[in-house]
């Protein structure tokens, strides 16, 4: 118990070590006594990670909080520095020094202590595989899985093929350490087969789910990257004729044609996107009904609400409030103030449109 509290959650999380690297003095010296006017001092970051999660443990302890802690220490990613020839991290460098992090849990009484788990575990197992610790259930939204049984021996290690996503290029890694970066949505479904080779090098076999998601990919990054929209819409009906019930490439198609001033033109693709809308995830399923009660049937009133919904459940979703802020608001304040007009012209009340 904490301050009256029967459980808490601290999260704490620490920029360094991360760009531009640059320690403090008194952990430089420790490791480098004359440093030059530029180094890569790595030693010196494994001292600062140390020292100051030491402090947080020895904190635990003098609250007399390590025996019923869960204490979990992880990374979001790492950089390349120099390996292949590449720096920092980036759709083009989804690559195994920036995607393998640490993952150590520690249990009261040190239950499993040096236990280690081969396989991969990914980002969305931590929530499962924490609340379950807890003997909690988490909501239908967590998409990953509960790892412990894989501790404990109830179940084998890990499948050890993994996704990872860097805007909208993911990699695949394969059981045989493989990667192969393929275009893909929001919601990553990547269907793709891959076999290896010698030299490091990968031999691609691509499905044709892989290959509507590889026009998807580059039709989304030149519209919203280059704002290339004539080059845009031919990629999105590649992917379309590749994959007839492609939600997304429809809603996407459909804002090609906006984007061209072309309405009329618009409203059967996203009108399409609406109608397979229960193929898609919950983000997509926003994106698509907000475009279709907004572009498409006007109803404004129901677009505010998804649009507002999208925003409380996706905070940083950006495309929510933007269009909320510059498009529907304006648009429904100025209905309402010729609405207000109109009544009071004919002496009839004012109502929402």
């Amino acid at each position: 118990m904490l301050c009256g509290w029967p459980f808490f959650f601290l999260h704490v999380e620490s920029f360094d070590p991360n760009e531009p690297w640059d320690p403090r003095l008194y952990f430089v010296e420790e490791y480098l006594k004359n440093p030059g006017p530029h180094s890569w001092p790595e030693p010196p970051y494994q001292k600062i990670v140390d020292y100051w999660f030491g402090k947080i443990l020895e904190t635990t302890a003098e609250l007399g909080l390590l025996d019923n802690t869960v204490i979990v220490f992880l990374s979001d990613h790492g950089v390349l520095l120099g390996e292949q020839g590449q720096f920092m991290k980036g759709e083009d460098r989804i690559r195994t020094q920036v995607t393998h992090v640490p993952l150590l849990i520690r249990l009261p009484g040190k239950q499993y202590a040096g236990k280690r788990v081969l396989g991969s575990v990914q980002h969305p197992d931590i929530v499962p595989t924490l609340l379950g610790r807890l003997n909690l259930k988490g909501s239908s939204r967590i998409t990953g899985e509960d790892r412990w049984p894989y501790v404990t021996g109830e179940k084998d290690k890990p499948a050890r093929t993994r996704c990872f996503r860097f805007g909208y290029v993911a990699a695949v890694h394969t059981q045989e350490g493989t990667t192969r970066q393929s275009g893909t949505a929001r919601s990553i479904r990547v269907i793709i087969n891959l076999s290896c080779t010698t030299g490091g090098r990968t031999r691609r076999s691509l499905s044709p789910v892989a290959r509507r998601l590889h026009a998807y990919t580059l039709g989304r990054r030149a519209l919203t990257w280059h704002g290339n929209v004539a080059a845009a819409a031919p990629l999105f009906q590649r992917a379309i004729d590749l994959d007839p019930n492609f939600a997304m490439a429809h809603l996407s198609l459909g804002l090609c044609y906006l984007n061209f001033g072309q309405a009329g033109s618009a409203a059967p693709s996203v009108r399409k996107a609406f109608d397979l809308r229960g193929r898609v995830s919950e983000w997509e399923r926003f994106a698509i009904e907000s475009r279709y009660y907004f572009a498409v049937i006007g109803n404004l009133v129901k677009a505010r609400q998804v649009y507002r919904l999208w925003g409380q459940i996706y905070p940083r979703e950006p495309i929510a409030v933007a269009v909320l802020g510059q498009e529907i608001d304006p648009e429904l304040g100025a209905l309402r103030r010729r609405s207000g007009r109109l009544a009071r012209g004919t002496g009839a009340r004012a109502v929402e449109p």
